[in-house]
Order: C-alpha cells, then structure tokens, then sequence
C-alpha cells in the first residue's frame, strides 16, 4: 500500500494571532476523514471538527473551500507541502 501526500500532509494556515490546520486521513474504521483544528495562537482555547468524506475529490474540494475561507479572514498558508497547492484557488496537484 503506498501513501498519497495530497491527503495526508496537513495544511496549516495562520493569522497574526489565530491558526487554523485542515487534514484528509482515514481514521480507526478506515473511513475517509477530513479533520480541521483551530486555535489561538499562544492560547489553549481552539475546536475541533471531523466529517466522513465519500471521496478524495469531495476531500480536496473541501480544502479548497477552507482556503477559500481562510483568506478572506487574512490567514496565509505557512505549511502544507504538496497539500499547499489546495489551498490556492485554481492550484491543481495534478501532473
């Protein structure tokens, strides 16, 4: 079985005092999930949220909503590795 990095490097995106971290993983019961983390920076208050996804494609588009959504609020992408493309509207991981 080889790994996909697409959906298996988190992308981190941050504003000046808040963060925000999407992930596509399979979990226990190898679903796949799309989890999302968000916080203040320097504080221990933050949420969490995962959704049973029915495809890769609906992972991705997600993503790309979150980025989306992130930037209209200011945040920039700091981490991400091949998954930083997601978050850039019109970025395509494809070859």
């Amino acid at each position: 079985m080889t790994l996909d990095v697409r959906y298996q490097t988190p992308i981190r995106w941050e504003s000046a005092s808040r963060y925000y971290v999407a992930l596509i993983h399979h979990d226990l019961f190898n679903n796949l999930v799309v989890s999302r983390y968000w916080g203040g920076k320097g504080s221990r208050a933050g949420g969490a949220k995962h959704e049973v996804l029915n495809s890769i494609e609906e992972g991705m588009e997600k993503i790309r909503m979150f980025g989306k959504d992130r930037a209209r609020h200011g945040y920039k992408v700091v981490a991400g590795g091949p998954s930083q493309a997601l978050a850039t509207p019109g970025v395509s991981t494809q070859p």
